[in-house]
């Protein structure tokens, strides 16, 4: 999707760390430091797997990551937009390929 969109192949399983603690974000881009993470339904049904993410949450954001969270139910078109929004928000503009 995000390579369809115009933008180049993101980098996989890249790792976060406090130095204490770590997570590693699905894919994304070390500049802007923009990341994707898709939550499959086990991050809002298990009590102990939404805890963990909400920790894991805190160690990306305190890293500098803005990270987009996506869901199966999210579309094409919303996901690119977030990842458009986040780049423009780190002074990245660029033009994505939509689609429909």
């Amino acid at each position: 999707m995000l390579i369809d969109a115009g933008l180049p192949a993101p980098r996989t399983q890249i790792r976060v760390s406090d130095g204490v603690n770590e997570a590693f974000i699905d894919m994304g881009y070390d500049e802007p430091m923009v990341g994707l993470d898709y939550d499959g339904a086990h991050h809002s049904t298990d009590r102990e797997r939404y805890v963990h993410d909400i920790g894991r949450a805190e160690l990306i954001e305190r890293a500098g990551w803005i990270d987009i969270r996506v869901v199966a139910e999210h579309s094409r078109r919303f996901v690119l937009y977030r990842v458009s929004d986040a780049f423009a928000r780190r002074g990245y503009h660029v033009k994505l390929r939509l689609g429909s």
